[in-house]
């Protein structure tokens, strides 16, 4: 008898357990479905921008020089070399590129290389061009004991601004938000037609004149950056990396942008020293960073204004100014002198003047008689 009820209890739990069976599976199923949808959006997005990155081909037997981009940049471009004839001959075979940096002497192979079809695709990293100046490559195709080699040909990294802050937050953007120099639209003022300067193209920039030293907001830079957001670099942060007259290192001045275009209204941090210094935009999304041409700043020289106190005199000069204040002072004291003694001699003439009409007269004993009538008289007959 109890065989049997544990027989029912069985059949009983048997849908429930059909039931919790089959909603594992469904959701199984659904996350499947979504890991597979959320590959298919991120392969589309990589083909969309791969598709829309600067492109060069190059055919592998005629490879010459290959142009990588600019000192720091990483995957702003895409390198194509079509390598049809050696799979027709090697089907099948490994395809490789093996590389020299500027400036080092051991090989290495670059990551980033992949076969699509007869091509061979190649975006440079920040690895490959870590260094600017001229470097060395050679494509392979290995297939058993077989081995095909291309002409070594050369790369051509551009120079560009070492160090700049543009890897260093693309670096820190991975863990944590990084607050840069760039106020949106909303942020910024609208410029008036005083305002307004010349515009620079973000691929043509040469000289660019930031005024005289010492000025603060008095000129505005523009710099149109449509040309890199209609390839591949929509959405991105863009930035000035700046490096004043006389000095190594860059900073970041405080630009806006509005559309398709950046300002720079420099600021008298930017124009503290005269002469030329050097610049570039950068453009940053994800682990891609494109720069442009370094170009050079020009800041007109002006009268420095200082608050340290005046330079001490020589000693000589100071000798000369004591000698002449020493000769003022006499003067004054002589002029003081003199006026004071015309006053004396004032004062006597009048004394003189007031005993006019008196006589003296010293007697025997020794006194003196003082007698106005007589001195009167004798006067009268003197004249």
């Amino acid at each position: 008898m109890s065989e049997i009820t544990e027989a029912m209890n069985m059949l009983e739990d048997l849908p429930e357990s059909a039931q919790d069976g089959q909603q594992e599976a469904d959701e199984a199923a659904a996350t499947t479905l979504q890991e597979e949808a959320a590959e298919t959006a991120q392969e589309a997005t990589e083909r969309e921008s791969k598709a829309s990155l600067p492109c060069h081909r190059y055919a592998v037997e005629a490879l010459s020089m290959v142009e990588l981009g600019r000192q720091g940049e990483g995957k702003a471009r895409r390198i194509e070399i079509g390598v049809s004839s050696w799979l027709a001959t090697l089907p099948g075979a490994r395809l490789e590129i093996v590389a020299v940096r500027p400036g080092e002497t051991e090989s290495y192979l670059p990551e980033g290389v992949t076969l699509d079809g007869s091509v061979l695709c190649w975006m440079p990293t920040r690895d490959d061009t870590a260094k600017d100046g001229y470097g060395r490559g050679e494509v392979r195709a290995t297939l058993g004991d077989s081995c095909y080699k291309s002409p070594v040909f050369r790369t051509r990294i551009e120079a560009a601004l070492e160090d700049t802050p543009a890897v260093a937050m693309t670096q820190a953007a991975e863990t944590e938000p990084v607050a840069m120099n760039v106020t949106t639209d909303e942020e910024a003022p609208k410029p008036t037609d005083e305002d307004k300067g010349e515009i620079y193209h973000v691929e043509g920039l040469d000289v660019v004149k930031l005024g005289r030293q010492g000025e603060n907001l008095t000129q505005e830079v523009q710099i149109d950056v449509s040309a890199w957001t209609e390839d591949n670099m929509e959405g991105a942060t863009f930035l000035i990396a700046a490096v004043r007259p006389g000095e190594t290192e860059s900073y970041l001045p405080e630009i806006t942008q509005s559309g398709n275009t950046l300002t720079w209204k420099p600021t008298a941090a930017d124009t503290a020293k005269g002469g030329y210094g050097r610049a570039e935009v950068q453009a940053v999304k994800g682990a891609l960073i494109r720069k442009s041409p370094v170009f050079r700043t020009r800041i007109e020289a002006a009268i420095e204004s200082s608050s340290s106190t005046p330079t001490e005199p020589p000693a000589w000069v100071q000798q000369i100014l004591g000698s002449v204040s020493a000769a003022q002072e006499a003067a004054q004291t002589a002029q003081q002198q003199a006026t004071a003694a015309s006053s004396s001699a004032q004062e006597a003439a009048a004394s003189v003047s007031g005993l006019r009409g008196w006589s003296l007269t010293e007697e025997a004993d020794g006194t003196v008689t003082i007698d106005h009538a007589a001195a009167q008289s004798t006067a009268e007959t003197t004249n």
